[in-house]
């Protein structure tokens, strides 16, 4: 780029770098610009997923699920944790721990694979039927209460209502149980 203004080759030289200067500060202000744009579309990207099993949408956001996802994780959770035979134990607990936070994954492995264990020896199966779920967003908690049925050999040994807390945690957009602990049914 060579400006022919003036005369003298200074002054020339001296508009050139002044109208350099001026487009590298347009530049760089433009590039900050598109860095606070691209910040906010990051932090406002959002994921919705709509598999074939399911018939409504749920989304996640970067620190926000939706009602109905919780739902959906909470039903599965009961689904592979709290009904379970002698041949299917072992599995659905290998698959639990999946979802568990890291932190956490080692105390619950030891206690999973004791508690299939007993459940092969002992042909325990369990059943459990949810009756109601509520979901505590603020504490990130799921309660949730229903039936559960157990049975030794074909054999009922328990059957009652039960509530189960489910704490869980949103690690960069991944459901992770935290805790799982049954509560004391107040009479």
């Amino acid at each position: 780029m060579r400006i022919k203004t003036y005369l003298e080759e200074k002054l020339n030289l001296t508009t050139e770098n002044r109208l350099l200067k001026f487009a590298i500060t347009v530049l760089g202000i433009a590039l900050i610009v598109n860095v606070f744009v691209t910040w906010g579309l990051v932090v406002r990207t959002r994921t919705i997923i709509v598999p074939p099993v399911i018939n409504t949408k749920f989304e996640l956001s970067g620190a926000k699920f939706s009602d109905e996802y919780i739902k959906m994780m909470a039903r599965y959770i009961v689904a592979i944790g709290l009904n379970y035979t002698p041949s299917s134990a072992r599995a659905n607990f290998e698959e639990l721990l999946g979802l568990y936070d890291p932190t956490t994954y080692e105390e619950k492995k030891r206690e999973f694979y004791e508690l299939a264990e007993i459940v092969e020896t002992t042909k325990v199966t369990n059943i459990f039927f949810i009756h109601r779920m509520s979901i505590d967003e603020s504490k990130k908690e799921i309660e949730i209460k229903g039936v559960r049925k157990q049975l030794a050999n074909e054999q009922r040994i328990k059957e009652g209502q039960e509530t189960y807390l489910i704490e869980y945690s949103n690690n960069n957009g991944r459901f992770s149980i935290v805790r799982i602990t049954q509560q004391q049914e107040s009479k």
